[in-house]
Order: C-alpha cells, then sequence, then structure tokens
C-alpha cells in the first residue's frame, strides 16, 4: 500500500505539474511583461557641487555662502546597458534636502552613446526626462553602447535646502562617500548674489514674508511658490524673472490676495503657469505697477483708415515653450475743433516691450478661474502700469455673487487680451474706474474690450463704468457661432448698468466684424464702439468715440436692441463722436433703436457737442449701386419705435447720395421741428442718385424710389436739406421756416405759403408722398444760429439718404410740443409636431423669423368680423389697412417664441379710440397646419395734460382702457384682464408662459416588418436605432456630416416596430443594432422623407465613426448607393417596408483569423478539463484497487 501510495502521489504530482505547464502557457500567451523600474542613484560615479560667484560657476571650497546663491550639482553614472527597463528608462531618486518640483526639469542633460555625446530636452528626438515624485526618469531612445555614460546638471539656489540649528546642511548621494556640508553664512558675510539675473524655474524658493520697511520692498525672483503659499503681503519688487505654477495646489490654483499687496514689476516678467491667477478677497487691494514704464513710451505715425484692430506681436520664448508680448501696435483716432466742424486724423501707436514689465497668465475656462485678476466682490485691483496679457479668456473679471462692489482702477499699463475673448468682464454691481492705460485685443461675440453684464440674466441691475481717460481700442466683436445670436459691441457691450464717458477718454478704433448671421446686413448688429442693450444708460458729458467700424449698424454707438425689454437711454451732454463707420447698415456715429431712448443737449455752450465726419455706406457694396442697402443716416440713425430729442443743434455740410443731406425720414418717421431749442439746416449737399432697397428685412419702405423717379423725370434738386417720404394713406406732415436763433431757413421745393406741400405721385405700380426742401437762410440768420448753438452735426455722410440725420421713429428737434407714448405689444409662439399616429404632439425648435405676423389698422363699419377663408385672411367690414409685420424669436428653454413689436404712434395721433387686428400670415408650407386665430386689440388715447418748458407748451397723452378680443371662426370672445403694463404701454397676450399662437407640423411614421430571408418567418428582438441627418448634409464640401439619434425600438412579437416622428423635408440614416438570436445583421440604410409627402429608403453608402456621431461619405456624394433607391407605400401618414435577415451558418475560423485566438485559448480550457477528468478516473481506480 506504501509502494503503491508512493506511486500515486508520483503520478499525481506528473499530472499537477502538467496542468501548472499548461496553465503557465495559457497566462504567458495572454498577459503581457510587466515593465521594472531601476534606480539610476546606485550607478552614480560622482557628485560634485558648484556655486556662482562673479558671474562664474567654481568648484565648491568648503566657503560659507548667503541666501540664494545660485548652486549646480553636478552628477555623472556609469550605467551598464542592462540597468534600462523595457522602456529604456531609469530614474534617478534625488536627496531629501533637494526639492525638485513636478514638471520642473534640469537645466541641461547630456548622455553619450556611439563615442558621441548629445544634449536632450524634455522632448527631444534623442532623449527626453521628466520629473515627478521626487525622481527624474530619463528616457534614451536607441541605446548603442554596452555601457552608457549620462551627466546630468542640475540648478538650485540655497535657499531651498533645510538648514540645521548649527546653520549648516548636508546632503547624501547614492554613490559612494559621497557627502556635501554646506554652512550658512551669517548675515554680514559677503553674499555672492546677483539679484538682476533670473532665478532658474527649478528653485523652490523659502517663505519669504514682506519687508516691514516699506520704503525698500522684498526682492523677489525666480520661483515664488512657497511665497506665494506662505501669503502674500506687503510691497515686493521683481529683480528677474519670476514664475509661479500648480505647485502651489494644482493647476488652476488661485494666488489668494489676503492682505493689502503692491507689485512692483521692475521691467521683469512674472509668469503664472498651470493656469494660476490672482484672487483679489474682499477688503483688500493688489495694486501693480512698473517702475521702469517710462523706458517703453509709445511712437506713433499717421494712417489712413478706421475700425484698426490692434497688432499684438510675440516671441516664443525656447525657455518656458511660450509665446511672450513683444511688440504692440494699437489706433487712436484724434480730433481737434475747427469751428463747426472737426479734423481728424488716425494714428497708429507702436510700443516696444522688451524691457516692460509683463505678467503673463494662461489661465482656464472654469468660471472663476477665466482671468489674470479675479476680484471679489468687496476686493479692489489698482493697475497702475505694466503690461498685462492672457492666453486664457480675461485679464479681469469681476465676482457677480456676494456683497459689496469689486472695484477695478485702471491708470495706466496695458491689459491685452488673446484676440479671443474679453479682455474685461464685469458683473453686475461692480465698478470699473478708467483713467489711463489701454485697453486692447479683444475679441468676442460681445464687448471685445469690455462685457459689462447684468444680474442673473435680468436685462437690469448692471455695473458701472466710469471712463475719464485711457484708450479701448482695437477689439473686435464678430459671430463664429449660432447665427441668431446678438453679436455687438466692438469696444464696449452694456447688457446692463451704466456707461459714463468724460474727460480725455477715447473709444476708438474698435470694430464689429461681419459674420455669417441670418441677420446681417438688416442692422440688427452694430455698435463698432459701444452697444447698450436693455436699461442700460450711456451718459457722455466729454471725451471721445471716435474711429470705430460696424459692419453692420451702428458705427460709433448702438443704443437699444429693437426686441429688449427695456429701454436703454443715451443722454449726450458734451464730447465728440466722429470718423465712425457703418458699413452695411445704419447709423455712422449713431443709431437709436426701436428700444432706445436719447437726448442730446449740451449742458452749456463751452462744452459742445460735435457728430462730425461719421459715414454710413449702406448700400454702396451692394449690385446695384443705384438702389440698394437702408435708407441711411451718416451721423445719426433713428430707428422705429426709437426717440430722439436734439438741442440747439447746426446741422451742416452733411452729404448724401440720394436725398435729404441734412434731415431724412423714411415711411414710418416722425419728425417735429420746433422753433425753441431747435435746429439750423442748411448748405447739405444731395446728390439725388441713390434709392434704398426697402429698409431692414422689408422691401416695402421702397417710397423713396417713387422721390427718385419724380426727380428724375423733372430735372428737380430741391432736396438738398430735407426730404421725407411716406405712404400714400397716412397723414400729411408739415415742415415750416423755423430756424434755430429765431430766423427762417426760407426753404424752396415743396415748399408754399411758408409751409411744406406734400408731392403725390405714382412710379409703376407704387404709390407715395414726399416732400424735399433746400434752405436759403440768409447770413444774418445763420449767425443768429451760430450764437444759440452747443450742438454741431456736420460732415457726415450717408451713400443714401439722411447724411446728418435719418429717421424711421421719432426725431424731434428742439422741445416737443405733443407726446405720444409708443404702443408695445408682446405675444408668444408654440411650434409641434404631431405624431404620424396622431396620438401625441412634441414640441418642435423654432428659429428666428420662421412665422410671419401681421398688424393691421381697422377704422370705420365693424359689422362683419374678419376671419379666415381657408388659408386666406379675409378683413372684414370697414378699412382694414396693413400697418405693420412681426417676426417670431427663436424658443427658448420653455420652446415658446417670443413674437414682439411695436405700433407706431403716428397710427393714433389724435385723442380717440384705435381698433388693430393681429394675425399670423399663412407661409405655404402644406405639412404646417397654422394658427388662425386672430386678436383684436382696442384702446384709447387721452390727454394726460400740459406743461410749460422754457416757454413751449408741452401736451402729453396717454394710453387707456385696453381691451383684447379672441376671434376664432368669426366668433368674438373677450379675454377678461388682459396683460397690460401701463407704465411701458405694454400689452402681453395671455401670458408669457401661454402661447398665443400654436402652429403644428405633421409627421410621419416609418413601419418596419422583420423577417427570414430564407422562409419568411417574421421575427421579434430585433433593434433598430434611427438618427437625423443635420441640415447641411447635400452640402458635398462638408465631410463628415453630424447626425443625431433619433431613437431605438424593437420589433415586436409578430416583427413590427413603427417611428411615428419623421419630418418631410428630412433625411434619416436606420441602422439594426441587434439582430435575432441566430441571424446576422441587415443595413444600413438611408430614408429620403419629403416635403410632398414621399420617401425613398436606400441602401446607405457610407462609413461611421465610433460613436455614430457622424457618417462619411464612400464612394458616392449623396451617402447611398446608386439605384439602390425604392418607393416607399404610405398608408394615411405611415410609410411601410419590410427587411430581412440571414440566419448564421458556424463553422471554426481561418487560421490567423479573427477569433482563432478564442478557440486556442477554449482548447486550453478543454484539455485542462479532460486532463483533470483522467486525474480524477485515476485516482478512484487506485483506490479501488
Amino acid at each position: 500500500m506504501g509502494k503503491g501510495n508512493t506511486s500515486m502521489k508520483k503520478q499525481v504530482g506528473k499530472i499537477i505539474l502538467c496542468l501548472l505547464t499548461i496553465t503557465m502557457v495559457f497566462v504567458n500567451f495572454t498577459l503581457s511583461t510587466k515593465a521594472t523600474d531601476y534606480d539610476l542613484s546606485q550607478y552614480i560615479s560622482q557628485v560634485a557641487l558648484e556655486y556662482e560667484k562673479d558671474g562664474s560657476y567654481i568648484a565648491y571650497d568648503q566657503s560659507a555662502l548667503a541666501d540664494q546663491t545660485k548652486l549646480r550639482f553636478n552628477i555623472t553614472a556609469a550605467l551598464p546597458k542592462s540597468s534600462l527597463d523595457v522602456n529604456n528608462s531609469i530614474r534617478l531618486t534625488m536627496p531629501d534636502h533637494l526639492a525638485l518640483e513636478d514638471t520642473v526639469a534640469p537645466v541641461s542633460a547630456i548622455y553619450s552613446y556611439a563615442g558621441e555625446s548629445h544634449d536632450y530636452s524634455r522632448d527631444g528626438p534623442i532623449g527626453s526626462y521628466t520629473v515627478k515624485d521626487h525622481q527624474i526618469t530619463v528616457t534614451i531612445n536607441n541605446p548603442q553602447d554596452d555601457t552608457l555614460n549620462v551627466y546630468l546638471q542640475i540648478n538650485t539656489t540655497l535657499n531651498q535646502l533645510t538648514f540645521t540649528n548649527n546653520n549648516e546642511v548636508t546632503l547624501a548621494f547614492s554613490a559612494p562617500s559621497t557627502t556635501i556640508t554646506i554652512k550658512k553664512a551669517t548675515e554680514t558675510t559677503e553674499a555672492q548674489t546677483n539679484e538682476t539675473q533670473t532665478t532658474p524655474k527649478t528653485v523652490k524658493r523659502a517663505p519669504l514674508k514682506a519687508n516691514l520697511n516699506t520704503d525698500a520692498p522684498n526682492k523677489i525672483s525666480g520661483n515664488i511658490n512657497d511665497l506665494v503659499k506662505s501669503g502674500l503681503s506687503g510691497s515686493y519688487q521683481l529683480v528677474g524673472k519670476t514664475t509661479v505654477d500648480k505647485n502651489i495646489g494644482n493647476i488652476g490654483s488661485p494666488i489668494n490676495i489676503d492682505n493689502d499687496v503692491t507689485i512692483d514689476l521692475n521691467g521683469n516678467k512674472l509668469q503664472l503657469y498651470d493656469q494660476t491667477y490672482f484672487y483679489i478677497k474682499s477688503g483688500k487691494h493688489l495694486t501693480i505697477i512698473d517702475s521702469q514704464a517710462d523706458n517703453y513710451k509709445p511712437t506713433d505715425t499717421n494712417v489712413n483708415g478706421v475700425g484698426n484692430v490692434s497688432n499684438l506681436k510675440t516671441e516664443y520664448d525656447l525657455e518656458v515653450k511660450r509665446e511672450i508680448p513683444i511688440n504692440l501696435d494699437y489706433y487712436v483716432t484724434e480730433s481737434k475743433v475747427n469751428d463747426t466742424t472737426t479734423n481728424d486724423t488716425t494714428k497708429k501707436y507702436t510700443v516696444d516691450f522688451t524691457h516692460a514689465g509683463r505678467i503673463f497668465s494662461e489661465t482656464g475656462e472654469v468660471g472663476n478661474q477665466d482671468s489674470t485678476f479675479m476680484i471679489e466682490k468687496g476686493g479692489t485691483l489698482d493697475f497702475k502700469s505694466g503690461v498685462a496679457y492672457n492666453t486664457g479668456p480675461h485679464i479681469v473679471a469681476t465676482k457677480g455673487d456676494g456683497t459689496g462692489t469689486a472695484t477695478l482702477n485702471l491708470s495706466g499699463g496695458y491689459l491685452i487680451g488673446n484676440h479671443n475673448n474679453n479682455v474685461i468682464w464685469n458683473n453686475a454691481g461692480n465698478v470699473l474706474n478708467i483713467s489711463g492705460g489701454v485697453i486692447t485685443n479683444g475679441y468676442a461675440e460681445n464687448g471685445g474690450g469690455i462685457y459689462n453684464n447684468d444680474a442673473n440674466n435680468s436685462g437690469t441691475g448692471g455695473g458701472t463704468i466710469n471712463m475719464t481717460g485711457g484708450y479701448i481700442t482695437g477689439n473686435e466683436a464678430k459671430l463664429d457661432g449660432d447665427q441668431d445670436r446678438r453679436y455687438s459691441g466692438g469696444g464696449i457691450y452694456m447688457k446692463s448698468g451704466i456707461l459714463n464717458i468724460s474727460g480725455d477718454a477715447y473709444i476708438t478704433n474698435n470694430t464689429k466684424s461681419s459674420g455669417n448671421s441670418t441677420f446681417d446686413h438688416y442692422s440688427v448688429h452694430g455698435g463698432g464702439g459701444v452697444a447698450a442693450d436693455n436699461d442700460s444708460q450711456v451718459n457722455m458729458s466729454g471725451g471721445y468715440v471716435t474711429g470705430n467700424n460696424s459692419n453692420e449698424a451702428g458705427g460709433g454707438l448702438y443704443i437699444g436692441y429693437y426686441s429688449q425689454d427695456g429701454l436703454a437711454k443715451l443722454t449726450l451732454t458734451g464730447g465728440i463722436i466722429a470718423s465712425n463707420v457703418a458699413k452695411t447698415g445704419e447709423g455712422g456715429g449713431i443709431r437709436i433703436g426701436g428700444c432706445g431712448r436719447g437726448v442730446i443737449s449740451a449742458v452749456k455752450r463751452s462744452n459742445p457737442i460735435y457728430i462730425t465726419n461719421n459715414t454710413t455706406n449702406t448700400g454702396s457694396e451692394e449690385e446695384n449701386n443705384e438702389s440698394g442697402g437702408d435708407w441711411g443716416g451718416g451721423g445719426i440713425f433713428v430707428q422705429e419705435n426709437g426717440q430722439l430729442n436734439i438741442m440747439n443743434a447746426i446741422i451742416t455740410e452733411n452729404t448724401a447720395g440720394g436725398f435729404g443731406a441734412g434731415v431724412s425720414a423714411c415711411p414710418t418717421g416722425n419728425t417735429s421741428i420746433n422753433t425753441d431749442q431747435g435746429a439750423a439746416i442748411y448748405k447739405n449737399n444731395a446728390d439725388g442718385n441713390h434709392y434704398s432697397r426697402g429698409s431692414g428685412a422689408s422691401e416695402k419702405k421702397n417710397e423713396d424710389y417713387v422721390a427718385y423717379m419724380y426727380y428724375k423725370e423733372h430735372n428737380n434738386t430741391d432736396y438738398q436739406d430735407y426730404f421725407l417720404a411716406h405712404k400714400p394713406d397716412v397723414r400729411s406732415y408739415t415742415i415750416t421756416n423755423d430756424m434755430l436763433g429765431g430766423g427762417s431757413e426760407r426753404y424752396t421745393g415743396n415748399f408754399n405759403n411758408n409751409k411744406s406741400e406734400e408731392q403725390d405721385f405714382w412710379a409703376g405700380n407704387v404709390h407715395a408722398k414726399f416732400i424735399g426742401l433746400t434752405a436759403h437762410p440768409s447770413n444774418e440768420d445763420v449767425e443768429k444760429a451760430l450764437a444759440k448753438a452747443s450742438t454741431y452735426i456736420s460732415r457726415n455722410h450717408s451713400h443714401n439718404h439722411g447724411g446728418g440725420i435719418m429717421t424711421n421713429g421719432m426725431l424731434t428737434l428742439g422741445e416737443s410740443n405733443e407726446i405720444y407714448p409708443v404702443f408695445h405689444v408682446e405675444a408668444y409662439k408654440a411650434f409641434m409636431l404631431k405624431s404620424a399616429l396622431g396620438n401625441t404632439t412634441t414640441n418642435l425648435p423654432m428659429a428666428n423669423d420662421q412665422f410671419k405676423f401681421a398688424l393691421y389698422k381697422h377704422t370705420g363699419d365693424s359689422t362683419t368680423l374678419p376671419q379666415w377663408d381657408g388659408n386666406e385672411f379675409t378683413a372684414g367690414s370697414g378699412t382694414n389697412e396693413l400697418v405693420a409685420e412681426y417676426f417670431n424669436e427663436a424658443a427658448g428653454k420653455d420652446h415658446l417664441g417670443k413674437i414682439y413689436g411695436t405700433i407706431p404712434n403716428y397710427l393714433y395721433n389724435s385723442p380717440e379710440n384705435y381698433t388693430f387686428y393681429l394675425v399670423e400670415e399663412n407661409m405655404g408650407d402644406s405639412n404646417i397646419t397654422c394658427d388662425h386665430t386672430i386678436y383684436e386689440i382696442n384702446f384709447g388715447v387721452v390727454d394726460s395734460g400740459t406743461k410749460t418748458v422754457n416757454n413751449v407748451q408741452t401736451t402729453t397723452y396717454s394710453i387707456n382702457n385696453v381691451k383684447v378680443n379672441r376671434i376664432v371662426d368669426g366668433t368674438r370672445t373677450e379675454i377678461i384682464n388682459p396683460q397690460y403694463d401701463n407704465e411701458n404701454s405694454k400689452l402681453t397676450l395671455l401670458s408669457n408662459s401661454e402661447a398665443a399662437f400654436k402652429n403644428t407640423e405633421q409627421s410621419y411614421g416609418l413601419q418596419l416588418t422583420k423577417k427570414d430571408a430564407e422562409n419568411d418567418r417574421v421575427l421579434a428582438g430585433a433593434k433598430f436605432k434611427l438618427y437625423q441627418f443635420a441640415d447641411n448634409y447635400e452640402n458635398t464640401s462638408i465631410n463628415p456630416i453630424i447626425i443625431r439619434e433619433v431613437e431605438e425600438k424593437q420589433t415586436d412579437a409578430v416583427g413590427k416596430l413603427t417611428f411615428d416622428s419623421l419630418r418631410g423635408g428630412n433625411l434619416y440614416y436606420l441602422k439594426e443594432t441587434k439582430a435575432p438570436d441566430q441571424y446576422k445583421s441587415s443595413g444600413p440604410w438611408v430614408i429620403e422623407v419629403n416635403k410632398d409627402g414621399t420617401a425613398k429608403f436606400y441602401d446607405a453608402d457610407c462609413t461611421e465613426n465610433e460613436n455614430t456621431t457622424t457618417l462619411t461619405r464612400n464612394n458616392s456624394n449623396t451617402f447611398v448607393k446608386e439605384k439602390s433607391g425604392k418607393e416607399l407605400v404610405k398608408n394615411s401618414n405611415v410609410f411601410n417596408t419590410e427587411i430581412t435577415n440571414t440566419s448564421i451558418k458556424y463553422k471554426l475560423p481561418d487560421t490567423g483569423g479573427s477569433g482563432i485566438e478564442q478557440y486556442y485559448q477554449a482548447a486550453f480550457v478543454l484539455i485542462a478539463l479532460g486532463l483533470l477528468v483522467i486525474l480524477v478516473h485515476y485516482i478512484k481506480r487506485r483506490f479501488v484497487e
């Protein structure tokens, strides 16, 4: 038995050994060899220490060394080739007292092979190194010798070493008998330092507290991480390049300003790496100065043109591998007063930053970490001189949350953006005081120089900008993304808040560039210098807005976007607005938008207002130069529903390619010229060669074409100073000879018996009335006007009309004697997709201007109500005149699109009752069912009282008794308690959360039946995903194309599934994501659904990316295989098609083919199991025996 047991044990051992062998083979077959790390320190053959003395390094001679003495360690190692790991890498563990920083590398590293020495850098082609966890890892490419010689030079400074109570430190290396003891010099010992040299980046500085003697700032250079971590306090002066990096905490860590701190750049670089930035706490001050600022004053040369974007030059710093600013060109258009106009000169200023104190940062995109300086509420940044440049979003940002006021005081220096975002972002409730300095090179959707934000996206509560000096120049606003958003304010964008401009402040040579918005060339975007929206206030008592350019409207100032909730206001009491340009839109100098209000009135004649040398080129670049562009407004443009009052104005020497070079009014304009504090309009020059294409997106305001044809036919040029045109069925306008100073304009043209007479004329099928006037005042009357004047609007130019002023809204020259409010109407639109099965609806996206609405003014009999007859609107009895058209805005998060319009006050210019109808116009899309609800709006106009101002009686009117009825299918239903805001004269139909108009689009379904390809058996459990192509799929130059997942469904027990929300006019991609068990997947396919209710089913010819978010065309440009399309049969609104699958026939894979490895692994397992069974059987038999 004993022998048998021994024999059995041997047999079992052999079998177990066999099993282990098979297992090891299996493991080695499936796993990779793990790399091994080696410690370089055991191979060190020599360590030498050198220190700097008199500008050169000498061998350490046991001298006591002072703080900040520069040291250099030379380490030599002879490495056998076998010491390298599989990646040809080795590690050197540094002494504990030598504190290396992660990502910081030795100054130089050399290794030799094949008898040659090679330098290599962090990412060099010969070799590379990294520094992490107190170790240097060296990687050597293609080592050739059996023994490698590695030589490392590591620079450091003494004060990173930890001294003992004996004022000494010992460095111990893992090399035979290599210890170095360094003694610390006493304070009286002569220091071998050189403060003006930059401390290498490998230095880790000991904490340095501020010098209590404020007359002697602490001298700093090199890496100051420890100083930052211990807390900045007091005054510091840079004596060399100074750096901060992520080792103060993490990437994006703040340099907290917890005390009052002053930093003198002293002509040196302060470089903030790894997204570090200054964070100024509440109640604390950070002051930045550069005591060497006098060494880099700008030089200037005269240049041509305006809207010149600044030009920043950088150089690549090899040591830090970053672009550093070295030179800046910026532009200023300077204006000097010359009688009633100004002489303007654009100068290019060039400044060399080679010897400037420069702060360089590279912040990230995260909200509170995106600027070089983040100012907490209650904190203050005083930037007095020096240069700040950030590769991240902003130079300065103020925080929006918290209590108190964050403050920036900019009195000098340069804040330079990276031409990729706003230079300054000012949040609600904070203050920017700008008395000097240059803000330049910003580039953003809104406010390239400064973005002045509102509170909680409310359009109210914005911050304050007080600008008494300095330059905002060379910044740009441009559309580069979403086509339906607002893109304005090259220099400053005011979403809300107050902008005060005075003194010698310059907002100059900023630009609003062209883009690809659907609103381009319709004057929606603009404000080359400043754009102010919502409740913003722009107060200008001095300073200059000059040389700015807008590719759209408002070259200098754009006040009040046409559909904002609040009213933006301009109060201009002094200063110069000159040489600004609007390229395709209206208002070269100033544009008062539909939600804008303005007053131009100098407080005293000693501080006059000049609006001079501004230009609108609208129409000049269109194909038909004779008839193109909007109406004009070289100096000023007032949009429909905008209001502007101008006092004591001289309007002279303006020019126009069309009519009315002094003042011009288009059809919805309402102009009042009053005797008291009014205007003198004379000596303007209009060529009469151009007329507009309409106005904005509408082609209806073309009454100037009638005047053009009349003047050509009658060879008449009496339209030099004033022009007005309007529809024939609105009230007539009257212009008198009265002028500023009490004299007479002595008009000729459409003028008789001391008042204007409108000319009625037909040109083809266009009917209009117009007035054209030319002034001939006496010299004496001109002198009287000049003696009263304090505002000068001169030498402005419009390619079309209104060289000085063009109005489409309410313009009052002098004190008005009648003031009517503007009635605002607001409603909301919903757009729904109706399921093909008819049982559900879902919200659809809604683009700007997708749907159109009409406003009719009703007069006379109301017996028959207006109604819809099929798709045609029938006006009903009485007179119903189309007076305005509106469009929807894009849908918001609530899926509702706002409809915002105004009823021009010239349509209700007497105290009585009025009726208007608001309806949706049919868009002609058979798939979309338009809402045929008609809203009847009734209100009264009443006299609210008369007051006397400057001996002029003014009557104010107000709106009352607002009622709204809903008319559907000829039945009128009153809406109880309509939402009417009496203070702002604004009616909201229903509410801002309920759709007044609802449209539905009919969708189509796609029903799939899944069958076996061989026997027609229906197959359950197949999964399909449906994707929709992006709208630009037909553009063959775009490849790949984005697709969006619609939904995933699975076939039911009878092999069917239905997608029920396919939209006409779209292309879809269908793929089978899971075939039924034992079947191969089919497809993919492309489905084309047409608006006419037909559809085609194609085999796809394209390649998916990894996540099925884009498709790349293969052989065709259409994503489908040629001749593969088949028409789909439709039952009601559902298309039907069959898809078949082929069953899987199994066979072993070919050698080397896909899956062979899995077969091998399975075979190993089966063999092992078989052997185990044999073993068990053998053991049983032996025991039985």
